[in-house]
């Protein structure tokens, strides 16, 4: 593209796409950093599952290999940060906290805690929270609910076929369950049915307090006085289940239904003033198919899950736009890269 170009946004997911093999990942810095390449104004948003500690101790790992991005989009849509200049921002005494268990796990020899402690540090005074982002995800959302919702969807499932993972992965907007493959489904909709019924509930009688629940009375019996105890909020509560991962087991995130990859991606491209036409998603996993479903352009990259490549192939077939989605056949950061000059939105050597 020539000067008068107008600027794009690449929109990439994290782990399994742009990061993962540091060779590619240089490849694309390199290229994204070179003057020219792309037009003025152009800017890189990461969209990552990662919370914002995960995400500063993996750009301080990767330092000189991977790009710094102008924005970032975390746990599954549900957060948005600004990065800003370090001197005008104040350390945060629970990033700190954070920052130095990361350091304990990452690290064993005791000056490389100290020194990776400080660029743990750095960047995450570096970024800032969207705070109008966060507040629009209350709308039906109750996060008492939704862990109710969880919990009794866990039991039903048995805890040997599901489970919470480690609380420092949630956000106020955000749980996530570890599940095997063939229990995916009734796990979302066993927790989609408990929301219905304290949606549609009153205090007195909720719907399907009597309903008969998978498993024993008992389950259906606790079910039922939780929804009942909930109920009393009188809220609304309508989430969105997003499922990834392969080996057997997946992770589902059960978010706020205004968050997610592509209610995130679309806010972000706003507030950067750039086209839909000039904006590329690029993943490799399911809870990247909503942002590469968008009217934006999309790259799925050729080490993607099967899950989205056979999401991808479906779509492809039923496209009307063909110039839109486009399967890589390069790997990671490099297919990325391969789907930039399909689209025709970096600059030939």
């Amino acid at each position: 593209p020539g000067a008068s170009a107008e600027p794009i946004m690449i929109v990439s997911d994290l782990d399994g796409t742009m990061v993962g093999d540091d060779a590619a990942t240089a490849a694309f810095t390199a290229a994204w950093t070179e003057e020219g390449a792309f037009p003025p104004g152009s800017a890189l948003v990461y969209s990552t599952g990662r919370s914002l500690e995960s995400f500063a101790a993996l750009i301080a790992e990767k330092k000189g290999v991977m790009a710094v991005p102008d924005a970032l989009i975390c746990a599954v849509g549900t957060k948005v940060y600004k990065r800003v200049d370090d001197s005008n921002v104040a350390k945060d005494k629970t990033e700190s906290l954070v920052a130095a268990t990361l350091k304990k796990l990452l690290f064993k020899d005791a000056k490389e805690k100290e020194k990776a402690d400080a660029a743990i540090e750095r960047e995450l005074r570096l970024w800032i929270e969207d705070i109008d982002w966060t507040a629009r995800l209350d709308a039906d959302w109750d996060a008492d609910v939704i862990r109710a919702a969880a919990a009794a969807a866990i039991k039903i499932a048995g805890d040997e076929n599901a489970h919470l993972r480690p609380e420092e992965e949630f956000t106020e907007h955000k749980i996530t369950l570890g599940v095997r493959d063939e229990h995916v489904e009734s796990v979302m909709f066993e927790i989609e049915r408990f929301c219905e019924a304290f949606s549609e509930g009153s205090s007195e009688t909720p719907h399907g307090s009597e309903m008969s629940v998978g498993g024993s009375n008992a389950v259906g019996a606790t079910i039922a006085n939780e929804t009942k105890r909930l109920t009393k909020k009188k809220k609304k509560v309508i989430p969105k289940l997003v499922a990834s991962g392969t080996g057997g087991w997946q992770y589902l995130d059960v978010v706020s239904r205004r968050a997610g990859k592509l209610e995130s991606l679309e806010y972000v491209r706003n507030a950067f003033n750039v086209p839909t036409s000039r904006t590329v998603a690029c993943g490799d996993s399911g809870n990247d198919i909503l942002m590469l479903g968008g009217k934006n352009k999309a790259v799925v990259v050729g080490n993607a899950q099967p899950a989205l490549l056979r999401w991808a192939e479906e779509t492809l077939l039923t496209e009307t736009d063909q110039n839109r989605l486009f399967l890589a056949s390069e790997k990671e950061a490099l297919g990325v890269l391969e789907g930039l000059r399909k689209f025709g939105l970096m600059a030939e050597k």
